[in-house]
């Protein structure tokens, strides 16, 4: 089987970013939406699970992003990741924060559920992501001259979900 790999969130910022690097180092994509527009996109909703076993079918590994219209999001994921362990022979990745503790709430539930019932994967935990200064973060830019975060005077990393790794070339 070559690699395919379902894409949750495949729409969106991060989702779309990994589909581009799976497809420029020769892994297909296949990307799960609730309105599929393209022959690459697969019909896929958290809360309908007639969609999970047709989005699963064929694919050898999973980018998972939490539906963001709750903050509790095991009980909506547990129907699809149990579909996941029993069909998909390599790795769930699942995308979290560096806020969120294993066990504890939002994605710390899954993440937690992961290690305890997933023979591979792997949880992603950013601290920010770049591209947020020209969302939530562009209103306070432009009008104040200043960022808001939780981190108060902290420093913390702000990364680019669409950067491409260093070149393993050597160099």
């Amino acid at each position: 089987m070559h690699d395919r790999v379902l894409v949750t969130g495949g729409t969106g910022k991060t989702g779309r970013s990994v589909a581009e690097q799976l497809a420029i180092h020769g892994a297909e994509a296949r990307i799960a939406t609730r309105r599929p527009s393209a022959a690459d996109h697969v019909r896929f909703d958290w809360e309908d699970t007639t969609t999970h076993a047709p989005a699963l079918a064929g694919v050898s590994s999973v980018y998972l992003v939490a539906p963001t219209d709750r903050a509790e999001h095991l009980p909506v994921m547990l129907p699809f990741l149990k579909q996941a362990v029993a069909r998909v022979p390599g790795r769930l990745v699942l995308l979290s924060a560096s806020s969120l503790d294993e066990g504890g709430p939002m994605m710390g539930q899954v993440h937690g559920w992961l290690r305890a019932y997933v023979p591979r994967w792997t949880v992603l935990r950013p601290s920010w992501f770049m591209r947020n200064f020209t969302t939530q973060h562009l209103p306070s830019i432009i009008g104040e001259g200043r960022i808001y975060s939780a981190t108060q005077g902290g420093r913390v990393p702000f990364i680019d979900a669409a950067a491409s790794p260093p070149s393993r070339s050597g160099r």
